[in-house]
């Protein structure tokens, strides 16, 4: 994963808007990426999640709207040809991700 990748991660693993589920699908998202882009249908991305079609569909919803992904499909003569792009991104406003919390004091022994 290239350092775009690392820090849109770093960014939706502190996203409290998305779901546990939605920050693992979108964590193995952006390994099977090649430059932040994924050319593979739902029923590809529902075997290799080993979740069912409308879980995948409503996780690729989820992180569209929260902006960290973009559908794409080629159209020729009106007709959609070939699996959707997907591509991933930092959600716009969202500069640099987020500070990290203090670290946790040392309990003394």
């Amino acid at each position: 994963m290239d350092q775009a990748g690392i820090e849109i991660l770093n960014h939706a693993l502190q996203d409290r808007a998305l779901t546990l589920r939605n920050r693992g699908g979108l964590a193995t998202l952006l390994h099977l990426a090649d430059n932040l882009e994924l050319f593979m249908s739902i029923d590809d991305l529902t075997q290799r999640l080993r979740e069912g079609y409308t879980a995948v569909g409503r996780m690729l919803r989820e992180l569209e709207q929260h902006g960290y992904l973009t559908r794409r499909r080629e159209t020729v003569a009106g007709r959609f040809t070939g699996p959707a792009r997907w591509v991933l991104r930092m959600p716009p406003g969202a500069a640099s991700p987020p500070p990290a919390p203090a670290p946790v004091p040392a309990l003394p022994r």
